[in-house]
């Protein structure tokens, strides 16, 4: 479970994804001359910079060098570095006409795309013409404001006090929040850009949080996660978890409106990843942070909703930072209302054992595999994984259904790939060789591998015992040579721990005719393999000098080893 200085808000990604913006033109760019480029960038300048270009040309030429910015990272270097760029744009911005101001803007939020250049950005004085710009009649205006307020305002300045110096003095945070009042008409881009500032601006500590709860903002908040509105939706979540890690006194609140009940909405399958990531970021910190919101997420579903959530990317086939941030906060919110991570793994143990099951058989499976993969030793009680081990065994033993038998390996390979779990374990490296056998056989093959498996969980016996002795032996060797090269590297692996442990397992591989497929991968096996094959060489040698001269064994050693 964590701690108030564990939990660091992961940074959202862009609520807003600009429209691929037609490249086909790069403003007269040589790309492969950044002298001409310089100079073009340069004589540009030079044009807004004299009085005799006209206001349309000016227009002109604010717009072809907006394209250049988008388009090379170069250029955008080369305009932050030059001195009258930043004046010369501030100066368009308060003066220049609707539309030069609207390409300035657009050239800022580019600018701002290069993290070095939020600063110079924001020192060069363009704060309050984006609050003017962004109260404009113009929608396309108010857009490219909005956008470039959230770009300048993702710079990390809510430890940078001269930043947020200027933020505060210039009355940024209120003016957002009025622009997101129900009684205003928003369009929703700028609700979404503008709802993804504060969310920049609004940290994780006191800060601006008192006169937000006084101007109504939970109100605002949990109103724009009933949006249909995406990237309002994800922003505001994630502005919900800052409120409620910031201000504590604010969760009463923050219940009553409604907020449980709208988070485990966006948890739902219908919902962008983005939304759903922020919503368990969101319910994260309120099970962190009050026993109130705990038992309002019980009585309201929550903990089937979670457990949906953390199966969710391998469900959906999901990849990517925001489906890692679903799992991970969705797994910590469990984690909070069971009083730590141990206790949601007994939990979820117990649960899946269950006649009455909170949600389907799989997706508890699912999550306690998660679970497993994610603890780690800490300050907390741990639990004692045999416990665990023999629930999925005693599971695995029960039941057919192909998608339940997949989460129970899923979790077992969890169980035995932590290194903290698995030395509390017996055999626990021959049974994570033996999932991997598995899960990667044919289905005839399977059920031979998983009675191994269930003999070395439950019977108390030895890893020979347990392989039924030369027929587990010739079933490895039957793995060498007809199926995959990964097939040959778990066979070839556990035919290793086997002889470390067993002196008769190696003269059972001789009977079994298994010196020359393993001889025959030395030439012709895939790299894992062979290194693996050359692991217990040396337990085989004698063995191996019956069939090959023992030269040509220490040649390959030579090779791969350099001895």
């Amino acid at each position: 479970m964590l701690n108030s200085q564990e939990h660091k808000l992961p940074d959202s990604p862009s609520p807003f994804m600009s429209p691929p913006r037609s490249r086909e033109s790069d403003g007269g760019l040589n790309v492969d001359d950044p002298e001409s480029t310089m100079a073009t960038v340069a004589g540009f300048l030079e044009q807004l910079h004299t009085s005799l270009s006209s206001p349309l040309e000016k227009e002109l030429i604010t717009a072809r060098l907006q394209v250049m910015v988008q388009a090379q990272k170069e250029v955008r270097t080369m305009i932050s570095s030059h001195p009258q760029a930043m004046p010369l744009f501030i100066s368009f911005l308060r003066n220049g006409t609707a539309k030069a101001k609207v390409n300035v803007a657009i050239i800022l939020s580019a600018l701002c795309k290069e993290e070095e250049l939020h600063v110079k950005v924001l020192l060069g004085g363009c704060i309050p013409p984006l609050l003017s710009l962004l109260k404009s009649e113009s929608s396309e205006a108010r857009k490219a404001a909005a956008e470039a307020l959230f770009e300048v305002s993702s710079g990390g300045f809510s430890d940078d006090h001269i930043g947020m110096k200027i933020f505060v003095t210039e009355g940024v945070v209120p003016t957002l929040w009025d622009l997101l009042n129900p009684m205003v008409k928003q369009d929703m881009v700028v609700q979404g850009f503008v709802t993804g500032a504060l969310r920049n601006l609004c940290g994780d500590k006191e800060g601006y949080w008192k006169a937000t709860l006084e101007a109504g903002g939970v109100d605002i908040i949990i109103a724009l996660l009933s949006s249909n509105n995406t990237f309002a939706q994800a922003n505001a979540a994630s502005l919900l978890a800052r409120l409620i890690l910031a201000f504590g006194d604010s969760i009463p609140k923050v219940i009553d409106a409604g907020a449980v009940d709208a988070l485990l909405l966006l948890l739902g399958q219908n919902n962008d990843i983005s939304v759903r990531a922020s919503a368990a970021d969101a319910l994260e910190a309120l099970s962190f942070k009050s026993n109130i919101a705990k038992k309002s997420l019980v009585d309201e579903g929550g903990i089937t909703t979670l457990i949906g959530a953390v199966v969710a990317p391998s469900k959906e086939c999901m990849q990517g930072g925001s489906s890692n941030a679903l799992q991970r906060h969705a797994i910590n919110a469990l984690a909070n209302i069971c009083g730590g991570i141990s206790s949601l793994i007994l939990y979820l143990g117990e649960l899946a054992k269950s006649s009455r099951l909170a949600a389907p058989l799989a997706d508890i499976i699912g999550a306690l595999a998660y679970a497993l993969m994610y603890f780690v030793i800490n300050e907390e009680k741990v639990f004692d994984p045999a416990g665990i081990e023999h629930i999925l065994i005693a599971l695995l033993k029960a039941h057919v259904d192909r998608l339940v038998q997949d989460r129970i390996l899923e979790a077992l390979a969890s169980l035995y790939g932590n290194t903290c779990l698995a030395k509390m374990l017996d055999h626990a490296d021959a049974k994570r060789v033996l999932i991997g056998l598995i899960t990667s056989a044919t289905v005839d093959v399977q059920g031979q591998l998983i009675s191994f498996l269930t003999s070395l969980s439950c019977d108390a016996t030895s890893m020979w015992e347990a392989l039924r002795k030369r027929e587990g032996v010739q079933l490895l060797i039957s793995l060498l040579g007809l199926y995959s090269e990964q097939h040959q590297e778990y066979a070839v692996s556990l035919l290793s721990i086997l002889t470390d442990q067993v002196e008769e397992s190696k003269w059972a591989i001789t009977a079994a005719g298994g010196i020359p497929p393993l001889v025959q991968l030395l030439d012709m096996g895939n790299q894992k393999a062979r290194k693996m094959q050359l692991m217990f060489y040396g337990t085989c040698v004698v063995i191996a000098m019956i069939f090959v001269p023992v030269l040509r064994v220490l040649e390959q050693c030579q090779h791969f080893f350099g001895f």
